[in-house]
Order: C-alpha cells, then sequence, then structure tokens
C-alpha cells in the first residue's frame, strides 16, 4: 500500500549506428512505444521495445525504456533482470539505480533497495523519488522515525501530496499508531485528486482503531457491502488478537498488490 511513483528515461549514446532511413523508423517506434506507455498500454509498449531490443541490443536507452516499462506493469522480476545487466555498464546512472531501488521494493527486498536508491543518493541529494525509496525502506525494515522524518520534511515542502501522506499513515499503522494514521489521512482522504488506496488505508486505521462505523463508511465509498462487511469482520480479528505480524502482513503482503504503483 506504500506508494512510489516513477522517473523519466534518462538519455544515452546510441552505439547502434543507424542510415537516416532506420533512424526514422527508430524514432518513430520509439514515439509509438512512449504513447503506449502514457496510455497505461504497457504491454504494447513492452512489444515495441523489445523488438528495438532484438534489432538494437546494446541500445541503453531502450534498455532502460523497457525496464521502466516493466515496473508499470508489475512486471518487477523482468524489469529486475533488465537493468541489472544495465547497472554494469551505467552503474552510476540515477535512473537505473532508482529502477533497481523500484524493482527490489516490489519484490520485497527492503534492505537491497535501500542501498540502490542510497546510491541515487549520493548522486543527486535532493532527488524525490529516491529519497521516498529510501524512506519506504527504512520503514519496511522498522526504522520508522527515520522514515517519518524524510516523510515530513517533503510535506513542509508539498503539504497536500497525497503520496507521501499516503506513506507517512502508513509508517504509524507499520508502528500501531493507528489514531495518528487516521489523523493523517482524514483530512485529504475525500479529496477529488484521492483514490482508494487512501480510502481503504483510512478505514482500515479506523478499523483498527476501534471505530467501526467510521471504517464502514468510509469502506463503502469504494467497495462492495460484502467486502467491507469481510473486511471489518478482520479488522476485528487483528484487533482483538494484538497479534502485531498479522497487521503488518496486511499491510505489506500479497493484499497489498499496489504495495508500488508505478508512473510513466
Amino acid at each position: 500500500m506504500f506508494v512510489l511513483s516513477g522517473c523519466g528515461m534518462a538519455q544515452f549514446d546510441l552505439f547502434a549506428t543507424k542510415t537516416s532511413s532506420e533512424e526514422r523508423d527508430y524514432q518513430r517506434s520509439v514515439n509509438i512505444a512512449k504513447i503506449a506507455r502514457d496510455t497505461n498500454n504497457s504491454a504494447a509498449a513492452i512489444d515495441i521495445y523489445g523488438a528495438l531490443l532484438k534489432k538494437y541490443p546494446q541500445d541503453d536507452k531502450i534498455k532502460l525504456a523497457l525496464g521502466q516499462t516493466y515496473l508499470a506493469a508489475g512486471m518487477a522480476k523482468e524489469a529486475l533482470k533488465i537493468l541489472t545487466e544495465l547497472e554494469r555498464n551505467k552503474p552510476k546512472n540515477l535512473d537505473v539505480l532508482v529502477g533497481l531501488g523500484r524493482a527490489n521494493l516490489s519484490l520485497y527486498r527492503p534492505a537491497i533497495a535501500g542501498r540502490f536508491f542510497g546510491r541515487g543518493l549520493k548522486i543527486e541529494p535532493a532527488n524525490r523519488i529516491a529519497l521516498i525509496g529510501n524512506a519506504v525502506s527504512s520503514d519496511i525494515l522498522g526504522r520508522h522515525s527515520e522514515a517519518r522524518s524524510v516523510f515530513n520534511r517533503l510535506l513542509l515542502e508539498d503539504p497536500e501530496n497525497l503520496q507521501i501522506r499516503n506513506n507517512l499513515a502508513i509508517s504509524y499503522l507499520l508502528e500501531g499508531d493507528y489514531q495518528e494514521a487516521v489523523n493523517q489521512l482524514q483530512e485529504f482522504a475525500f479529496e477529488p485528486a484521492s483514490n482508494l488506496q487512501v480510502r481503504q488505508n483510512l478505514a482500515l486505521a479506523h478499523g483498527l482503531s476501534g471505530n467501526r462505523h467510521e471504517a464502514e463508511r468510509v469502506g463503502l465509498l469504494d467497495l462492495s457491502a460484502e467486502a467491507v462487511a469481510n473486511n471489518l469482520r478482520y479488522y476485528e480479528v487483528l484487533r482483538h488478537s494484538g497479534n502485531f505480524a498479522n497487521v503488518r502482513q496486511l499491510l505489506l503482503g500479497p493484499r497489498s498488490s499496489s504495495l508500488l504503483p508505478i508512473g510513466g
């Protein structure tokens, strides 16, 4: 349920020599693939980038674009493979390092992800994606104060940023401070820019803090009555069991399929 946005494409020198006709075809394909990515048609973009990479296997720009598209499609293992290969040639490229951090975080490898984000921050200390990714990694590893200091600093610059606000609320949920998670999300969860993830995190926080009525009200904004009833029963079981490991699993386990939604 953590949120981490994507980053743009880097510029690489191309190793393959192209004729003017080939260059036009190449650029046309790249443009079409980018449009596909930007319109969430990852499958089409992957096909185009894959075809280009077969023709120009040393083209690092295409490798990066394909890796980022894999991430957007939720294909973290594929992204990890191609970005790892790319890192051998570009060990100090920020986009490659951030991509590897994102891939490892998607695969629930926070310690490895944190190392890649940390290397990225040495190159660009103010890079927001690397800062958030590093903080999310720290949070998963239990370093909640360290993570929240980053989230709070970024919120001072952008107080209405729901991505960061949601991550801050998750940090409090992970530490068992459910009321503070409610406080962080309550004001923003019903804004036009909000989404299902933010609202359901708020419902979870209400449920775990014992406010069944509010958990139900918020849950019904997006889910069916049956789904909400099931969630409420599970929240009660978690709350009364005192088994914090189950709460952590709810936040970070298979149910959290959008642990790292990736933008283009």
